[in-house]
Parts: C-alpha cells; structure tokens; sequence
C-alpha cells in the first residue's frame, strides 16, 4: 500500500471498535514509511495510546522496529502520567470529602477510569472537578491547604464570567479546576445542576470511590463540551470519548431521558452535531431515532461535513493577522489590519516579546519585529501567497473554523 492512502480517514478506521477484516490485512501490507507516517498521524491527533491499544489486537500484525517502539513509548508515556493523576485525583477527593465537601469528577479523569478499557487510553492535561454552587470557594480553599496555588499562566485572564475559578497546581501535578456550572455565561443554555447533582453516582477504581454525573448526564456534557465549549477543537479524542461512552456503558445510558433534557434546555442541537460527528469519524452505533428525536434543523446537518473536515485537517494554523485579514473586505481595512500584525500596541508588544512595563527595550523591538516575523512566519505566508497544497489545507481549515464558529454563534446570545 503506498504512503498516500494513509491519510487521516485511514486512522479512524484503526481506532474503530470492532473486528474490521479489510483493515487487518492492509495493515499487513504496509511498508515503513507508512507506519512511519500511521504513528506521526497518531501523536499529532492525540490518539496515540489508543491507536497502540487498538493495533496490540491484530492477530499476527508486526509493526516495523522504529514506528512500533514510538507507538509504545507514547502508550507508556501517557500510562504513567495517569497513573500519578489518579494519586493526585485520589488525595483531592479523600481530602476534600474528609472536609464536608463533595464534588463530582468530570470528563477526562472520569472517561479514562471509568469507561475506557485501560486508563492509558485517554491523555489528559488536567483534572476537572465539579463543586455544588455554594461550595465552589470552600473547595478552592481546600485545595489551597494541600498546596494548590495559581498557575503561572492564569492570573492574566479574567475568570468572572467562566464556568470554573482559576485553575490551581503544585509541583509535580497537573492543573485542577473547580467548576461550579458546565459552559460560560452567555451560553444559550442552562443546565439543571440540581438535578445532575441528585442523579450522580460513583465508581470503584481501586480504592477510591469516584464521584461523577451519571452516564447520560456524562454523555451530554462532552459532546456539549466539544461542540459548543470547544468548536471541535480538540477533534478525534473528543469523538473516541463519546464512541468509548456508547461502547462501554450504553447499556447504562437513558436515552429518552438525554434526548429530554436536552431539547428542554437548549443544547440538542450541540448533542446532535458532536453525535453524528462521531458516527460519521468512528461508525459508533448511536441509534437513528436517537438523533431524529433530538432538536435540529438543516444548519446542524450542514455543519456536520465542515467539522469531519476540520478534525481530520492536519494542517497548521493560518497566522492570527492573516486571519484578520480574511475578515475584512476592503482593501484599506487589509492593510491596516497588516500594520497593527506587524506593528501592535505597546502592551500587545510586550506581552508577545515577554517585556516589562516601561522598559527601553521596547522601541527596538518595533525595529526588529518585521524580520522576526519574516523568519518566523516567512515561509508560510509566501506559501499562501503562491498557494502550495499545505496552504491551502491550512486556508480550508480555517473556512472551516469559520464555519464552526458561525454555527455556534448563530443562537448564541451575545454577553
């Protein structure tokens, strides 16, 4: 098989759940470079541990020396960080419910202990965690005494009108944030949080008993999280959790009672597209009365095929001004939206050349931000320019970014 036919629709069919014959014996035929390829397509989807996990499956597949021992070292990587977060999430609940309070374990940790088959299978960067509205502060509080602080990265961000406080961290573990809702103020939708609380229920995972929604609240909540919170952003490791959800526990999942709660308060649309998104990628078998009963209308089909094209879409991002410039129509306002890329405000300046306030240095880097830029961003412009084949997968990436965007905001009511 050549290197060509292992694009990124070749990889959804590796994670897929199920035995697939015509797969297991092109896989067989594949040379080194494909693997090559296969592996680096993988990694730079997220889906790594998973693809390995998939492979291992294979009746009599070897793997060539170099791309296979990659694909176990991303595997081994990733099953060694979740261990640790298991021990960081394991003291955080024991201590915070040996202190009166009680919260719920949301996405990642959740999926990766308790739905997918190994927890190795599900990368994570952080540790989300749901508090009752009234012990939002108590929580954060709590985890100041274990040692949290705020990370580095966030005290320039205003967080009064997000869904969580500021994210806390110590040394040697990953971000935790404490949320009190599931979406952002100003998302055209409210979710029942009483009731989510009143149906959650827990997992054994070892010696810890974890908290979390129950499985259609779970399940409702990411594909919200990856449509409306995340504009598909976070791509085929969004789909593998909703396709883990329904292989592994959708015998536990209450179907009408999703399709309920959803049309009733506003997120069916959201529900819908991230579903049939993932039935398009992974062929998950979510039921057709299921996606017929939940509210949509021909934009959330339409929506659909740009967002399979943007997850699938390797390419890199097109340069924020030249994003600008997309957006603009004349040629007066292209050009001023060029100079303020080149030549941003004062603060802007600093924040991107890390510089204090008031420094002298400041006027110097004016003179050498344009050759900084033409190093740095040089090569890609002059591809969009000329119009390679990578720049113009990254120009139809960003239609489709666009695209996604306008779908989202379309009913969302401006803050």
């Amino acid at each position: 098989m050549g290197v060509q036919h292992l694009n990124s629709h070749f990889l959804t069919r590796c994670l897929r759940t199920g035995r697939d014959d015509d797969l297991q014996a092109e896989l067989r035929r594949i040379d080194v470079e494909s693997w090559r390829q296969l592996v680096d397509r993988a990694a730079w989807h997220g889906v790594a541990p998973l693809l390995y996990y998939r492979l291992a499956r294979v009746e009599s597949l070897v793997i060539p020396k170099e791309p296979g021992a990659r694909l176990r070292h991303l595997y081994l990587h990733c099953l060694l960080k979740n261990r640790a977060i298991l021990e960081q999430l394991s003291e955080i609940v024991l201590k915070t419910t040996e202190a009166g309070c009680s919260v719920l374990v949301l996405k990642g940790a959740y999926l990766s202990y308790c739905v997918y088959q190994e927890a190795a299978l599900r990368p994570m960067a952080d540790i989300d965690l749901l508090a009752r509205p009234h012990d939002v502060e108590r929580v954060q509080r709590h985890l100041n005494t274990l040692g949290y602080r705020s990370t580095a990265q966030s005290p320039a961000i205003d967080y009064s009108e997000h869904h969580h406080l500021r994210p806390v961290s110590k040394v040697g573990s990953v971000d935790v944030e404490v949320h009190h809702d599931l979406a952002p103020e100003g998302a055209p939708f409210e979710h029942d949080i009483v009731g989510l609380w009143d149906r959650s229920t827990r997992t054994r995972v070892g010696d810890l008993d974890i908290p979390h929604p129950a499985p259609d609240d779970l399940l409702l909540h990411v594909c919200t999280h990856a449509a409306y919170n995340d504009e598909f952003l976070l791509g085929l490791p969004a789909a593998c959790d909703i396709d883990a959800v329904v292989h592994r526990i959708g015998h536990q999942l209450d179907w009408d009672r999703l399709i309920q709660t959803a049309n009733s308060d506003g997120r069916s649309r959201f529900a819908y597209a991230a579903l049939r998104l993932t039935r398009a990628l992974l062929k998950t078998p979510i039921p057709e009365d299921v996606l017929a009963s939940l509210d949509h209308d021909h934009a959330d089909d339409e929506v659909v095929e740009d967002a399979v094209a943007y997850v699938l879409n390797m390419a890199g991002e097109v340069p924020t001004t030249l994003k600008s410039m997309g957006e603009v129509t004349t040629a007066g306002a292209k050009l001023k939206t060029l100079w303020q890329g080149v030549f941003p405000p004062p603060e802007t300046l600093r924040r991107i050349y890390h510089l204090r306030a008031g420094t002298k240095l400041q006027f110097l880097y004016y003179v050498i931000r344009p050759f900084d830029l033409l190093v740095r961003r040089g090569r890609q412009v002059l591809g969009l320019v000329i119009g390679t084949s990578s720049s113009r997968s990254a120009l139809e990436k960003e239609r489709c970014r666009r695209v996604i965007g306008a779908w989202v905001g379309a009913k969302t009511p401006k803050i």
